[in-house]
């Protein structure tokens, strides 16, 4: 009697079609893998050797939290094929770079480089908080700034980093303005000021010539004096020097002489520095002539007032009995 056996032999399923996801940065949210085979059961690997199994099926809730290796394979009809590796790679997200705002600026003044340092990857500079606007990139950074402005900093590897906020605060211009330069007689006074504006209120004034921290002061030069004046505001900014020149001018030097025919008097002037004069007899006439002569009505004795005017319109009285 004859027997018959036959033996089956099953092929060996192909590979299934999988690929590994592109690299994701910590805290994203991980996607399932996914594999495609034929008809047979897909099972997931933590090990080459295929002896640690995951899981099976497709989509496959890998679990990965740092980098990890997975194999999948199709087992049909008893016989397991050979695997597909796929790569979950989570890749460290860099830290927030260490940059500090600087101390603010007053207007006008040269606005220093931006500088941040990170962990060695680049470091980019944006406009925005969303990191969206790239300015730059490396330190030291010239920012460009001419105003207030916020800039964002972060460390750019295989992913980027969380940002650092640096401000450059530029304090409004500050200026100045003295009252226009004057003229006094010697021995007379005048009021100077100067008024500030832009900047942060309130001012302080600083006056040379031993005058003090306020707006307006009194003087009373012995000579032409150039007052400098500069203002620091509540921010500590400073604004240009301002000026005013106070002029003064010599008082002229009033005298004169007398000589008497009986009621006739004759006057000699003997004034200095004069242009113009005012004669007050003492009998209620007078005269503007320079050596006048007056007659009186009657003998007595008479107080005779002489005021002698400069060009520059200083005068000085003098009188004589």
């Amino acid at each position: 009697m004859l027997f018959r056996s036959d033996i089956v032999i099953n092929p060996v399923p192909s590979a299934p079609t999988a690929s590994s996801p592109s690299p994701y940065c910590q805290g994203d949210v991980i996607v399932d893998l996914v594999a495609t085979g034929s008809t047979g059961t897909l099972t997931w690997y933590t090990d080459s050797a295929l002896t640690d199994s995951a899981g099976t099926g497709s989509p496959f809730v890998s679990g990965a939290v740092s980098d990890t290796s997975f194999w999948v394979t199709e087992t049909l009809a008893g016989c397991e094929g050979i695997a597909t590796q796929v790569d979950v790679i989570i890749n460290q997200v860099p830290s927030a770079p260490s940059a500090s705002s600087p101390s603010p600026y007053c207007g006008g003044d040269t606005i220093a480089y931006l500088t941040a340092t990170g962990g060695g990857g680049t470091l980019y500079w944006f406009s925005d908080s969303a990191l969206t606007d790239t300015l730059g990139s490396g330190s030291p950074f010239i920012s460009g700034a001419t105003a207030t402005d916020t800039f964002y900093v972060a460390e750019v590897g295989a992913c980027t980093g969380p940002a650092t906020q640096v401000i450059i605060t530029i304090n409004p211009p500050l200026s100045i303005g003295a009252a226009g330069d004057t003229t006094i007689c010697y021995g007379g006074s005048v009021q100077i000021s100067a008024t500030g504006s832009g900047g942060t209120a309130p001012y302080t004034y600083n006056w040379d010539n031993g005058l003090g921290n306020i707006a307006s002061h009194n003087v009373s030069p012995a000579a032409t004096t150039v007052y400098n004046v500069y203002i620091v505001d509540a921010a500590g900014c400073q604004s240009s020097v301002g000026s005013v020149t106070v002029t003064v001018n010599p008082i002229p030097v009033a005298g004169f002489n007398h000589s008497e025919t009986d009621l006739k008097v004759d006057f000699i002037n003997t004034s200095t520095g004069a242009v113009s004069y005012n004669w007050d007899f003492g009998d209620s006439n007078t005269d503007n002539t320079a050596n006048p002569s007056h007659t009186y009505a009657a003998g007595g004795t008479y107080t005779v007032c002489l005021v002698a005017m400069s060009s520059q319109g200083c005068k000085l009285n003098i009188a004589k009995m």
